[in-house]
């Protein structure tokens, strides 16, 4: 259908949150795939499509609390207010169908007769791109094509064939049957980064002396149970020490752990512990340890915390993906890997009276993000990837291969455009991976060029992040761009596959990929 709105309704949600702005294109969006003969007969259930008495308009219902008022017109659908339900039973609003329509959705794809306009724009002197105006169709954008220099000729290619990179609108179908996880994804991020799955809150609520090593893939939630362990815990009245071994990752938890403990008189201890008397020092304070990206740990530590706890009560929940395991290894050195591996388990099992236990339910990440990192990286990481239930999908992943560096920065703007569409910029991500970063200059000028700005700030709420693997660590966003050298098995070391692995998992919706040679 054809889609358009009023300026009151722009108006009318501004003044919604966030999530319940984001929830009213996402309905404009999917309207605008259906037919109206659809609509009507087929509409989403929770929508409660139908028309009001005495009134032009149509109701559909955003939430529980908020209603579009909207008109159906042959295959034109008008949407004209978003407002609470009393308001929309209200005669002054329903019956005020006079409100001009001026806005509409439509497809930006590259045409030839637009690439004039889209060179212009993107900073070329009107003089250099002359010969591609009045160009109308590709015969004519050939023959401009044979008449310009090298550079402009990439440009031009390449904002024309952009139409050939499809990224498919997000589409959420969830196998999850719990309401709060469906509430959670459709929420704000600030409901989404504490959300806990059902299935692990038995780990969370286990009695403060237990002691278990909770292994998990990326994207299975280990960090977001190590915060509702502390804070259970917590509640009961019981101290806690939740350790890091990294300084960035700390900093994260600590304040989501401030939001989950709000109000509690317990002691809580977050640390960065500087050596393995540290470790022994805090165990002889607190009632229980919780460790979050284990993997970081230096073995010997473990051992050593194992024999001090081997005459107490401390309690301990560590939690690890080995495929993330880090050290000073050589990128390409796999028997060190290996030799890592087998030194960590040793660790762990001198911790008396630890048992094991694994996620399998990946809650995070998109069935399209598991199955593409799952098919990409198995075999090339230090550990097996094991078995992970993904429980929602939202759109096709989409993988390419750049030929050359001009070409980079268009296709990382034509990706976030198309994200754009369904997602506010900073539940966007850039990563740059590898050598990749050393087009970091060309490719911030080009976005720059296409009013994009950016920020490397992981906390800025107003700006697409540009970053790496390392540094995105422990953050995810809803969609990531990943500008890569070439992943899957001709990555060849298994350092940097675990950099790619990081990079993959930190989406959660969507993710596309662009691969360098």
């Amino acid at each position: 259908m054809e889609v358009n709105f009023t300026e009151d309704f722009l108006s009318d949600l501004s003044s919604l949150s966030s999530g319940l702005e984001g929830k009213c294109w996402t309905i404009l969006r999917t309207v605008r795939r259906q037919d109206a003969k659809a609509l009507r007969e087929e509409a989403n259930p929770g929508w409660r499509l139908h028309p009001l008495r005495s009134s032009p308009f149509f109701s559909l219902s955003v939430d529980m609390n908020y209603r579009i008022l909207c008109k159906i017109e042959g295959e034109r659908f008008s949407a004209f207010r978003v407002v609470k339900h009393d308001l929309a039973d209200s005669a002054r609003i329903n019956r005020n169908d006079g409100l001009e329509v001026p806005y509409g959705i439509a497809d930006d794809k590259i045409q030839v007769n637009h690439v004039f306009d889209a060179l212009v724009a993107l900073g070329f002197p009107q003089g250099q791109v002359a010969a591609f105006r009045g160009v109308t169709d590709e015969d004519e954008f050939i023959d401009a094509l044979e008449t310009v220099d090298t550079g402009i000729q990439s440009f031009a290619l390449s904002l024309y064939e952009m139409t050939g990179l499809t990224i498919p609108r997000s589409k959420y179908t969830v196998f999850d049957d719990s309401k709060d996880f469906e509430s959670a994804l459709h929420g704000d991020r600030e409901e989404w980064e504490i959300y806990l799955h059902p299935s692990q809150r038995y780990v969370v609520e286990l009695p403060v002396r237990h002691r278990i090593a909770v292994q998990g893939s990326a994207g299975t939630g280990k960090t977001v149970c190590a915060w509702h362990r502390l804070g259970f815990l917590a509640s009961q009245g019981h101290s806690v020490g939740f350790v890091c071994a990294n300084n960035a990752i700390l900093e994260v938890s600590k304040g989501m752990l401030e939001r989950l403990i709000q109000g509690t008189a317990t002691d809580c201890y977050f640390l960065k512990p500087n050596s393995r008397d540290a470790l022994v020092e805090l165990a002889q304070e607190v009632d229980h340890i919780v460790f979050d990206e284990g993997q970081e740990f230096t073995p010997a530590w473990f051992s050593h915390l194992g024999q001090a706890l081997s005459d107490r009560n401390t309690g301990v929940t560590l939690f690890y993906d080995l495929n993330q395991i880090g050290g000073n290894i050589p990128s390409g050195d796999s028997a060190r890997f290996k030799e890592r591996l087998d030194s960590w388990h040793t660790g762990v099992e001198s911790i008396p009276n630890t048992g094991r236990m694994t996620f399998h339910i990946n809650y995070r990440n998109s069935r399209e993000i598991v199955e593409f990192y799952r098919n990409s990286l198995n075999g090339v990481l230090p550990g097996d990837l094991g078995s992970n239930l993904p429980i929602f999908e939202a759109g096709k992943v989409v993988s390419e291969e750049v030929g050359n560096r001009e070409e980079l920065g268009i296709r990382i703007a034509a990706a976030i455009r198309a994200f754009r569409k369904d997602y506010r910029d900073n539940d966007i991500a850039l990563i740059l991976n590898g050598k990749a970063r050393e087009n970091m200059r060309d490719v911030l000028a080009q976005l720059n060029r296409s009013g994009i700005r950016t920020s490397p700030d992981l906390h800025n709420r107003e700006r697409i992040l540009i970053t790496s693997p390392r540094e995105i660590k422990g953050h995810e966003r809803k969609a990531i761009v990943l500008c890569t050298p070439p992943i899957g098995h001709r990555v060849g070391k298994v350092g940097r596959a675990i950099d790619i692995y990081v990079a993959l998992t930190r989406a959660r919706d969507r993710l596309v990929v662009l691969e360098m040679p």
